[in-house]
């Protein structure tokens, strides 16, 4: 039964790789013979999960490098593309077609707010990766309501500095042919931003966001290294980066410096909050003069003017007013993937089949939502692409195809909407 092979799975592996197992093991979406032959959701596996005994352990062993075999997946150009081995610095890129034609549909488009985020990982093994990540707008998960977390494009490298990131934006631009991305954000890594912004598909108008959770704890370092104690602290970091609490009404929004509308409203509120700030840091520090306000004009005043601003984050597409912006989604991906993988060292060949596995994987899911399994639904304005369950198990490989290709080339909805809206059917997919 699936609740045997589910058990069975679970004993070596957690519940995301048993689902992209068995999703692999029916054949997918697209030959799939009965819905009870694969897991209803995440949670049921979880549920299911405590009642498993007699898990195994991580395993052990680990491969030796061999650039030989990345060379050999990049001559492949499916999943691993244009591996480089210059002056003893090697990079590698890796996407699949998916992924290079979701960015560039959405990402790169103008009205859909798709942020691509990248963020360097390391422990992975004797290498940096890169991932980046983006929110898909066709689907939604079914529990939270929001959109699901995708991995974009990724790159492998043994440095971090500006060569290394010029490299990945020209491989983004040239696999994905997008022109220019709407928004991109960072946590601040300095060589990550300039070798974005060496290509003009990161360039201005193109947005770049920077992580408030970052920035936040940069500021809170300096003050603490300082002297000031945590009350005035609290009060300092709250004018600049505003705070929430909660009400009967619901959360309510105190602004902040980040939250000004332009870089002439911060300047002016700027230069009022620094005699603040002066003597908040003088009562703690019992020092003659404050060290805080000029540190905070010098290296974080205009970063936070670029990257940051309420009319900055408008713009690339977090709503009037707009939310706050953290790095989140780089960061829950990273943890993701490196239990996927057990924490175990990687190799280059090793990681790529990995990656390319948990890419794999999470398109699989996004794929059950079309026939309304799994954990995922299409988005209200996608929803005339739903097929229900008993008609998707009646249609043929071909039919299925075809129908996934025109849910995954999704890119505006103007461009998919029938003049009169009905269920599709076998015979017209």
């Amino acid at each position: 039964s699936v609740i045997s092979r589910m058990k069975n799975k679970l004993q070596e592996m957690p519940p995301k790789k048993v689902i992209n197992a068995m999703c692999k093991e029916v054949g997918g979406a697209l030959n799939i013979q009965c819905s009870g032959d694969e897991p209803r959701n995440r949670s049921q596996l979880y549920n299911l999960n405590r009642t498993v005994e007699g898990k195994s352990g991580r395993k052990g062993a680990h491969k030796v490098t061999d650039f030989n075999n990345i060379m050999k997946m990049s001559t492949q150009g499916t999943f691993v593309h244009d591996f480089e081995l210059k002056g003893g610095n090697p990079h590698c890129f890796l996407a699949n077609q998916q992924q290079l034609r979701d960015v560039k549909n959405f990402c790169g488009s103008a009205t859909k707010c798709c942020i691509l985020g990248f963020d360097p990982t390391f422990t992975l093994g004797q290498f940096y990766v890169t991932f980046t990540t983006f929110r898909c707008p066709v689907f939604v998960n079914k529990a939270t309501g929001q959109h699901p977390l995708v991995p974009g494009p990724g790159m492998i490298h043994t440095s971090r500095e500006t060569p290394d990131y010029e490299y990945f934006a020209r491989k983004i631009r040239q696999h994905s042919g997008m022109k220019r991305i709407k928004a991109w954000s960072t946590d601040g890594e300095a060589p990550l931003a300039e070798g974005l912004r060496t290509k003009p598909a990161f360039q201005m108008p193109s947005i770049h966001l920077r992580c408030e959770g970052h920035l936040l704890e940069n500021t809170k370092k300096k003050l603490t290294s300082l002297g000031v104690k945590s009350v005035n602290r609290s009060t300092i970091l709250q004018s600049i980066y505003g705070t929430e609490k909660e009400s009967e009404g619901g959360r309510i929004r105190f602004e902040g410096l980040v939250d000004c509308l332009s870089e002439e409203d911060f300047d002016a509120t700027l230069a009022v909050l620094e005699s603040e700030w002066n003597s908040l840091e003088i009562e703690d520090t019992g020092e003659g003069s404050a060290k805080f306000s000029a540190w905070f004009k010098k290296y974080q005043s205009q970063v936070l003017k670029n990257d940051c601003l309420a009319s900055v984050r408008t713009a690339a597409g977090l709503g009037n007013p707009p939310k706050r912006f953290w790095n989140n989604n780089n960061e829950a991906w990273n943890s993701v993937f490196k239990r996927d993988i057990d924490w175990e060292e990687q190799t280059w060949d090793s990681l790529a089949e990995k990656f390319q596995g948990s890419v794999d994987g999470t398109y699989a899911q996004l794929q059950q939502a079309v026939y309304g399994s799994g954990d995922f639904r299409l988005a209200e304005e996608y929803s005339h692409l739903h097929i229900p369950s008993e008609q998707w198990m009646g249609m043929d490989k071909e039919q299925r195809s075809r129908h996934l290709e025109r849910v995954f080339c999704a890119k505006e909805v103007a461009d998919m909407t029938p003049k009169e809206p009905r269920q599709p059917s076998p015979s017209d997919i």
